[in-house]
């Protein structure tokens, strides 16, 4: 193995050959479009709220 492979390889469980840690990354979640609010202060739609709840559930 080369000096690099340690790195490369971080986070790799090797006998089951499948990813050690899961990242999840959300971006644009569904909310809920208001033109009398700022958008920072849009909160999630019912369908936002449903897939952020299931993401956050997927364990």
């Amino acid at each position: 193995m080369s000096p690099h492979s340690d790195s490369l390889h971080a986070g790799y469980d090797r006998a089951k050959k499948m990813p050690a840690d899961i990242i999840r990354y959300l971006t644009h979640p569904q909310v809920q479009i208001d033109p009398t609010v700022p958008v920072p202060q849009w909160g999630l739609s019912p369908l936002g709220r449903t897939r952020t709840e299931a993401l956050a559930n997927a364990g």
